[in-house]
Formats: C-alpha cells, sequence, structure tokens
C-alpha cells in the first residue's frame, strides 16, 4: 500500500477542459497504451503459437500432465480493501498521518463460537520504498487500498471478526524485524488485549473491533469490496460531518462496509471501434461528501457518475444540402465538453451505493490517459452539468461541485506509480471498480490554480480505481 502524499503530477494542463476535449476529438493521444503507472494487475494476453506437432511419443497411460496444467484453478475469494475512513486516528494533529493508517489482524470463528485471533502478522507487514524513505511504517493509508493477500483457508465457511490496529502504534513491527509479532500477541488471542498482548488495555484507543462478517458472506469465485467506513468513537459530535449520520461519540461506527463487484470480463460490442472498452462499476464511499454544506447543495441526493468528452457540434451548411455556389466558410466544427452519465442517464447514487448493482456497464472511453472520470453534483436549479468547472467539491464554492480526475492520475493514485513509470492503464476487455473516496473540509488533492497542494495527505475527495479480477498475493 502506498501513501499518496507527494506524489507528483501536474493536473493543470489535464484538467483544462478545452485541452483536453481537443486531443480527444483530434483523436492524437501520443500514450494511447500507456504513459502514467505500473501494471493494472491484469494478466496479458497469451500468444497464441499454433498447434503443437506430432512428436510420436506412445501413449504411457499415465494422466496427462499438460492438461492438468492447463485445469482453469480452484475458484477463491478476493478481497479489495479501501480506506474510506478520513475520519479514523484523527487527532487534530496535521502531521500524524501514520496515526491515521491502520493494519488489519483477523479473528476467525465458526457456528457462533468464540472468535480466535489468527496467528498472522497485522497486515501489511512491508514497507513500500516511498514509505522507506520518508520514514512511514507500514499501513494502509487514508484514500488508499488495494487486493488483501488470499487468506490460507476457505473465508466463505467461517465468521470473521476484522481489527483496525493503527499504524503508529505498531510502527516497529515489520517484516524487516526477525522478531515481529503476530496479531495474537498484539491483542491477545480473544482480539480482547488480555493476557501478555502487547496492546492489552489499548482496545477503542490504539486499535479497534469491527463487526463481526458471518459465515456465508463470501462466495468462492467472487470479489468484495470492503471500505473501512466510520469513525472511532469519543470524537466531537460534529464529526458526524465526515463519519456519517450513525456516528455516536460514546460508540463510534468504525465499520467495514463490503459489496460484491462483477469480476466478469466484459462482452465487448462488436461496433467497439476506437477507444477504450472496459467493465466500468462505481461505489460511492465518501459519507462526508453528503454533508457539504451552503449553495448548491445537493449532495445528500447522491452524486452522478461519468466521464467527460466531446460532443462535436458541425459548422452550419457543413451538410449534404449546403449551397454548391456558396463561398467555402472558414467556420470549423464547435466542440463542447460533455458529460457522459456512467448509464447514459443522471442516476444519482448515494454513498452506501455501487452501481450498477448487476453487471457492469460496458463504457467505451475517447483515451486511455487524459479521458476525464468523475462525479457531479447537480445543480440547484436542476440545471446541465457544466464540466468545464473542474472544483474538487469546495464546501465554500457557490458554483457546480465537481471532482473530475484524468485516467492516468486515478491510476496514479490507486498504484502509487510516479507519472511517466511505463505501463498499462486500463486495459481493454477487463472491468475496473471506480471508487470515491475523501472529506471535502480536508486539503484536497489540487489547487486552484491547477497546481499540486503539498498539504494533502489523502483525506481530500478523490477517486480510485482497481481491477475487480485483480491478481492478489499469497500469504
Amino acid at each position: 500500500m502506498r501513501k499518496v502524499t507527494l506524489i507528483r503530477f501536474g493536473i493543470a494542463a489535464s484538467l483544462a477542459a478545452m485541452g483536453v476535449v481537443g486531443a480527444m476529438a483530434a483523436g492524437c493521444s501520443d500514450d494511447e497504451g500507456g504513459g502514467g503507472g505500473k501494471d493494472s494487475g491484469t494478466d496479458a494476453p497469451k500468444t497464441d503459437t499454433g498447434p503443437t506437432p506430432d512428436t510420436g511419443t506412445p501413449d504411457t497411460g499415465k494422466p496427462d500432465a499438460t492438461a492438468d496444467a492447463d485445469a482453469a484453478p480452484p475458484p477463491t475469494v478476493k478481497l479489495i480493501i479501501v480506506h474510506a475512513a478520513p475520519g479514523f486516528g484523527d487527532d487534530g494533529t496535521p502531521a500524524n498521518v501514520p496515526g491515521r493508517a491502520f493494519r488489519m489482524c483477523f479473528a476467525t470463528s465458526v457456528a457462533g463460537g468464540a472468535p480466535v485471533v489468527s496467528p498472522l502478522t497485522a497486515l501489511p507487514d512491508t514497507q513500500t520504498d516511498f514509505q522507506k524513505a520518508n520514514g512511514l511504517p507500514p499501513g494502509i493509508y487514508s484514500g488508499t487500498g488495494g487486493p488483501l493477500p488470499q487468506f490460507p483457508i476457505d473465508p466463505s465457511q467461517i465468521e470473521i471478526t476484522p481489527f483496525a490496529i493503527r499504524a503508529d502504534k505498531i510502527a516497529g513491527q515489520t517484516a524487516a524485524d526477525a522478531s515481529q509479532n503476530n496479531c495474537a500477541d498484539l491483542i491477545g488471542s480473544d482480539g480482547q488485549g488480555t493476557g501478555s498482548a502487547i496492546l492489552a488495555g489499548k482496545k477503542d484507543t490504539d486499535y479497534f473491533q469491527l463487526k463481526t462478517i458471518p459465515a456465508g458472506t463470501f462466495q468462492l469465485g467472487n470479489t468484495y469490496l470492503l471500505a473501512f467506513l466510520g469513525c472511532n468513537k469519543g470524537l466531537d459530535p460534529a464529526a458526524i460531518a465526515k463519519c456519517g449520520g450513525d456516528y455516536t461519540p460514546a460508540a463510534g461506527n468504525l465499520q467495514v462496509g463490503i459489496a460484491k463487484l462483477d469480476n466478469k470480463d466484459p462482452v465487448l460490442p462488436a461496433d467497439a471501434g476506437a477507444g477504450v472498452t472496459i467493465g466500468m462499476q462505481f461505489a460511492h464511499r465518501a459519507a462526508a461528501v453528503e454533508n457539504l454544506t451552503g449553495a448548491p447543495s445537493k449532495a445528500a441526493n447522491g452524486v452522478i457518475v461519468g466521464y467527460i468528452g466531446a460532443t462535436v457540434i458541425p459548422p452550419p451548411d457543413a451538410g449534404g444540402d449546403a449551397d454548391p455556389d456558396a463561398a467555402p466558410s472558414d467556420a470549423g466544427p464547435t466542440i463542447v465538453p460533455t458529460v457522459f452519465p456512467l448509464l447514459n442517464t443522471a442516476v444519482q447514487y448515494k454513498a452506501d451505493q455501487i452501481a450498477p448493482a448487476g453487471q457492469a456497464a460496458v463504457v467505451t472511453l475517447p483515451d486511455n490517459s487524459a479521458t476525464p472520470f468523475g462525479v457531479f453534483i447537480p445543480s440547484a436549479d436542476g440545471g446541465p452539468i457544466n464540466p468545464g468547472q473542474y472544483n474538487p467539491l469546495d464546501p465554500n464554492s457557490t458554483g457546480q461541485r465537481i471532482v473530475a480526475l484524468p485516467l492516468s492520475v486515478i491510476h496514479q493514485l490507486s498504484t502509487g506509480a510516479p507519472p511517466g513509470d511505463a505501463g498499462t492503464l486500463f486495459v481493454p476487455g477487463h472491468s475496473y471498480t471506480f471508487v470515491l473516496v475523501g472529506d471535502p473540509t480536508q486539503a484536497q488533492l489540487g489547487l486552484p490554480d491547477g497546481g499540486r497542494n503539498p498539504s494533502y495527505d489523502g483525506r481530500g475527495v478523490h477517486i480510485i480505481a482497481f481491477p475487480s479480477d485483480p491478481v492478489t498475493p499469497s500469504l
């Protein structure tokens, strides 16, 4: 996992509406296949080498080893975790970024038995290069996420109780330390910090127990989005604005929101044509957005999801009935930046929703790098969305509220890849889930002049995306 602070990219040119639309209209992307980050986690298709010649080897009667090797792997459960709880660990100290990150432990039980903490290390336990260079402990930082490793047991048959441990409280517990303790050592085998647990007496301050996930929630062959939501207890009641409407200072509302994803590759239309055709789902996991105040404020009704493309309006008399005797016109086509909703209708989605609910929408994006994807809050007067107004949901704004980021920037935020890294962005023919996270009252990603905000720490409103059928590492 990678903290997104100080990722260097310039968004001024990418977010200039006419610059983006002009490039799309001309179809002249210089970086159609990549240029923004590392591999998206999708396997490249195999090359067809043609039929294998018959070697004449006699049949020995033994099982065909080649057939076994080509057999489909057994179905598994794939889990993607996203840190969508900008209030977690917030002690009012802006510099306490590691305190807002967390690592995960799990207790398991069968048929209602007492949960027993798995003797695994708290995940993740390995620092990224960026974390090492900046003295940061391993952890899942605000506004980031990624696939969890495969469980060593079938998660469809057991009850799972997650625990979130503040990354700064176990900063020395890393894979580089040969004496690293496992989760049972950290929080006790019962998860209550009993016995000689290192974090004894620290429950609800240094670590937090989340609601148990019943057996049968996860089914083999599926991918699930696990969103870490809410805030820990003890915060000021005003925290409801970023923690969700069910927050109480006495109990808090930290929880894991679970959504099943469509992890099947999309069926491409025969006339897909130019562009990048992918399956696309959207998950609204930014409860704080719904508490925006001021005019206009319709965020509580949900957001419209889509991408910004170009509508080309031909010049007058450009049709077949133009007067052949008329003087040629110097007027060119008018290029209008246009919002294309994900489902071709202005459906609004609230913070607990994922859309489409079933099969991912098949979308053909004009460009694999520069196309802006975003969320749009309708104006108070119900007028059309103006995609030229790029606005990071500024709570003081009087105009339309919009957050739209080029796909290359979304890819950077999702993978931690610096700009200029060679690699694929969104691979045609595969499905991806785009997740809205963040708090509009925190430092935002970009400054009004289009530059990078040095105060951005991952809690501002932004979008991250992951393959809906990711490659998951083994523990």
